[in-house]
């Protein structure tokens, strides 16, 4: 009797040329997972600089915006999101 996980396994590699198979690709999760790490831990990295070099600076920048109003913080948060966006576009 063989192992039921192996028959899965087995099918979900089962692909005809033209057709995509059934399941998704084996290993398109695994290198989705990969760069969603690579990209939070680049974010860590740029993260962390502000306060490694200039830590007075840092402190007096999140001072300054912790009076900020919300829907400037939105509005700042909103360009953000659409300038990242576009990068990842273009980039690919």
């Amino acid at each position: 009797f063989t192992n039921l996980c192996h028959i899965a396994g087995d099918f979900a590699r089962i692909q005809r040329p033209g057709k995509p198979g059934f399941f998704m690709s084996v290993t398109g999760p695994k290198f989705m997972l990969e760069d969603i790490i690579r990209a939070v831990g680049l974010m860590l990295v740029f993260e962390g600089i502000m306060p490694f070099l200039a830590p007075k600076r840092w402190r007096n920048m999140a001072k300054i915006l912790g009076k900020i109003d919300e829907n400037t913080m939105r509005l700042t948060g909103l360009f953000s999101m659409l300038l990242g966006l576009l990068l990842l576009f273009f980039w690919r």
